[in-house]
């Protein structure tokens, strides 16, 4: 994995409207992102890895504030250049964290009901291949998704997406 303790390496994405990212660094290696645009657009932020990876593990902490059933948030992707998701873990409309492995079309339930007001941790493992890929999901340091033989794809990982929130529930 790589750190990422500058803010200022992310940039913002959204569909027809400029968002903003509000960067706040606490210390050394952990800050805080916000991704947010105006007129209920969807918005998220990315950041470009130095180099690409078949193989890449990512961590971030997330706070879902209350009174957001009807959303579908998308906690942290691993996407390729194109860009195109690879993998990417989500929280549903119902609250349960999911990972969705948008190569072969699946979705991998964590079994965990994500509580609101709350901090919470949440690990991602990916791995990038044809017929040996392999997901893998903690959530506040226990693993909840473990997945293996998957066709992940062959399009190594070059940016890390989050903060992707959408008003449906849906994809």
């Amino acid at each position: 994995s790589t750190d990422c303790e500058d803010l200022t390496d992310w940039t913002a994405a959204a569909a027809g409207t400029s968002p903003t990212i509000v960067k706040t660094l606490f210390s050394r290696g952990v800050g805080s992102l916000k991704c947010y645009s105006t007129g209920g657009a969807q918005s998220q932020m990315y950041w470009t890895l130095p180099a690409t990876q078949t193989e890449y593990y990512t961590q971030c902490r997330f706070y879902i504030p209350y009174n957001t059933a009807a959303q579908l948030h998308e906690i942290i992707g691993h996407y390729s250049a194109a860009p195109a998701r690879i993998v990417n873990l989500e929280v549903t409309d119902a609250m349960l964290l999911q990972a969705r492995n948008s190569v072969a079309a699946a979705t991998y339930s964590s079994g965990v009901t994500v509580g609101q007001g709350c901090w919470h941790t949440v690990q991602l493992y990916t791995k990038v291949h044809a017929t040996t890929g392999a997901v893998k999901c903690w959530f506040d340091d226990v693993l909840v998704i473990n997945q293996s033989s998957l066709n992940t794809g062959s399009n190594a990982i070059a940016r890390i997406y989050g903060g992707l929130v959408t008003g449906t529930g849906t994809r």
